[in-house]
């Protein structure tokens, strides 16, 4: 029996193994009533019947063993009914193993990729094999998939629409999930149900890349993204296929073709879902990138602002925060890899400002005009309830302006990255300021809204950022009598607290952070305790923001030290507004000591006198300056007789008034 099936399948007797040739489909069958009627000359032709273009069984019961024979007298007997024994077994496919299911789907993607090739009473009607897929289909949605079983699918529908067959690949991965993209692309606008399918497949893959390990998830997302893209309307196939070829891959493909959004994707079947699920991977992944901008830095863009455009549409209509963060996270990984320094012409940025004015949600206006650099025409409302609504988001934000910061950025973008520091969440804002203790790169003095304005700015938010977590060495002395070794300080504070003399003591914060962050950090502070308007105004908004913290008597020391080593000559020059806020500030710490009754008596008595003497030294060189200057004429502190008591005019001063 095997010579003689040898002897019928070996290229010596002339066998057809193209099945692109419709010979390969017709020979060796026969008619049913001849079978029956000499079934021992046929034999040999029987045994080929087991091992030709059917599935074979697993374990999975009879009905495996039922659907093969069925399927071995379809491929084999002339007249037998089309293409209705495969509408059989996969009608109920549910009952098969998941092998037995995809060497199913492995032979049906044979048949309808060879469709044009295969005789006319075994290739069923069109729209028979729509039925079937659409079928399988939406069965894929009512339980999970193998990624093979969902691979053997995907393709079969491939090998439908573009009528060709590629052979089978030996694994499953996101270059061969469509084999000829183009092809597959081009014939996909034949028929609107197809569309339908292949979004219904498009999500099918989306959901099964979460269960992938999550080394590869990243490749997932371009793949997912690349066949968002190929079920656009609009694209010139023929083009394409001119240019690249039709057997051309997807990996080869897909940075060549500089894919952009399309206008037409917030109406596309499923895409919120695709969308949360890309943006869910991509916090997961490694995001090396690009995934999706690819092409000339002009052309990258253009495609952004286009981008920004329909992922505003998108959440606009659908109000999802995981939505939101999706499509925030799907540009941050694409922002990295644009030019730094690749500015647009004139007319590319008024277009672009225009298509960004009318961004609605100011997250995603935030990031288009930061990423596209138009920094001043867009205008930009958060309100409150926006922020308390996407803090998270924004959060997101904020790290996404601060990806790349140079120093050497214009003070224009600096200024932008400043605009957020009072947007968002307060744990958003610490993240960012705390890195800037790791990475040098972010130590940028710029103005802020939220306080003063000054070279002091960044030190406030360090301040800010940082609990008390420093210890000095014992022995350290502040105030000549404060032991600042008794508790842990803000490491800020303390760092610009110590004295020219403390210098080896650096090693302590040069542990903790970034040995070059520690230096620029104390080049900002020697910097601004030589200016009595910046180190006044540093810790004035200190003690304003955050009485609690530096009323304990071992920061408020290190405040006091600040003050007392401006230099007297410095403090003549001082602004008397200055000298004010600091003495109203230093009132304030001195009534918060005696409230809260923190640290020993000893210390705290230490610390309040100290705090009175610079009280009256401020307000004598404001009094001084304001008897001496018709300038301030809206500050005045006034002098006058005590009825009570003998004392002349002008040796009491009374406190500073601010005259409105």
């Amino acid at each position: 029996m095997l010579p003689a099936i040898w002897a019928i399948v070996s290229r010596a007797a002339r066998y057809e193994w193209d099945p692109q040739n419709h010979i390969y489909w017709d020979q060796n069958r026969f008619n049913k009533d001849d079978f029956l009627l000499k079934p021992s000359e046929k034999a040999t032709k029987i045994a080929l019947l087991l091992v030709r273009d059917v599935p074979i069984p697993s374990n999975g019961g009879t009905h495996e063993i039922e659907a093969t024979i069925r399927l071995i007298k379809w491929r084999n007997l002339r007249n037998i009914g089309g293409i209705h024994p495969w509408k059989e077994v996969f009608q109920h496919i549910d009952q098969c193993s998941p092998q037995y299911r995809k060497a199913c789907l492995d032979n049906y993607r044979r048949i309808v990729g060879c469709w044009k090739s295969i005789p006319e009473d075994l290739d069923g009607k069109p729209e028979d094999h729509d039925a079937i897929i659409s079928n399988l289909v939406q069965t894929s949605h009512s339980r999970p998939l193998p990624s093979q079983e969902l691979f053997a699918l995907v393709q079969a529908f491939e090998a439908w629409v573009t009528k060709s067959f590629t052979g089978f690949s030996d694994r499953l991965s996101p270059e061969n999930i469509i084999r000829k993209p183009l092809l597959y692309g081009l014939h996909l606008c034949d028929k609107r149900q197809w569309k339908e399918i292949h979004w219904e497949i498009t999500l099918s893959v989306a959901r099964a890349a979460e269960s992938i390990p999550k080394a590869e998830q990243e490749s997932w997302v371009w793949s997912i993204i690349m066949m968002v893209w190929i079920g656009y309307s609009g694209t010139d196939w023929d083009k394409l296929i001119k240019e690249h070829g039709e057997n051309i891959g997807m990996r080869d493909l897909w940075p060549s073709v500089a894919m952009s959004w399309s206008r037409e994707t917030p109406s596309i079947s499923h895409i919120v879902e695709i969308i949360q699920i890309l943006g869910r991977l991509l916090q997961k992944g490694q995001e090396t990138g690009p995934i999706w901008l690819f092409g000339d830095e002009k052309k990258k863009h253009n495609n952004l602002a286009q981008a920004i455009e329909v992922f505003d549409n998108i959440v606009i209509q659908n109000c999802e925060i995981d939505l939101h963060l999706a499509v925030i996270q799907l540009l941050r990984i694409e922002i990295t890899h644009l030019d730094h320094l690749f500015l647009s012409n004139q007319t590319s940025q008024e277009d672009q400002a225009e298509q960004l004015s009318n961004i609605r949600d100011p997250c995603l206006a935030i990031v288009g005009t930061y990423a596209c650099k138009i920094l001043s025409p867009v205008e930009i409302e958060v309100t409150d309830g926006y922020i308390k609504e996407h803090a998270f988001v924004l959060g997101v934000v904020k790290e996404i302006l601060y990806q790349r910061p140079d120093p050497g950025d214009p003070e224009a973008i600096w200024l932008f990255r400043a605009r957020l520091w009072s947007v968002g969440s307060a744990s958003s804002t610490r993240k960012l300021v705390t890195s800037a203790m790791h990475k040098p790169e972010q130590l940028h003095p710029v103005s802020c809204p939220d306080h003063s304005d000054g070279p002091h700015h960044i030190l406030f938010h360090l301040f800010e950022a940082f609990p008390p977590s420093i210890r000095l060495p014992e022995g350290t002395m502040a105030l000549g009598g404060v032991d600042l070794a008794k508790e842990t300080l803000n490491p800020i504070l303390a760092l610009l607290a110590l004295a020219s003399g403390w210098t080896p003591l650096l090693v302590i914060f040069e542990a903790s952070f970034n040995q070059e962050c520690v230096g620029r950090v104390k080049k900002i502070g020697d910097t601004i305790k030589r200016d009595p308007v910046h180190i006044f105004a540093l810790l004035t908004d200190i003690i304003s923001a955050h009485v609690d913290i530096v009323s304990r008597p071992q920061q408020a020391a290190c405040v006091l030290e600040l003050v007392k080593r401006v230099p007297p000559v410095l403090l003549d020059d001082a602004p008397v507004i200055a000298m004010h806020q600091m003495d109203r500030a230093l009132r304030k710490l001195v009534l918060e000591m005696f409230h809260k009754r923190k640290g020993t008596s000893k210390d705290r008595e230490m610390v309040v006198a100290e705090a009175k003497r610079l009280c009256s030294l401020l307000q004598g060189k404001a009094s001084e300056r304001l008897i001496s200057s018709s300038s301030h004429l809206k500050l005045l502190s006034c002098a006058r007789a005590s009825a009570l008591t003998c004392i002349p005019p002008g040796l009491g001063w009374l406190r500073m008034y601010d005259m409105t």
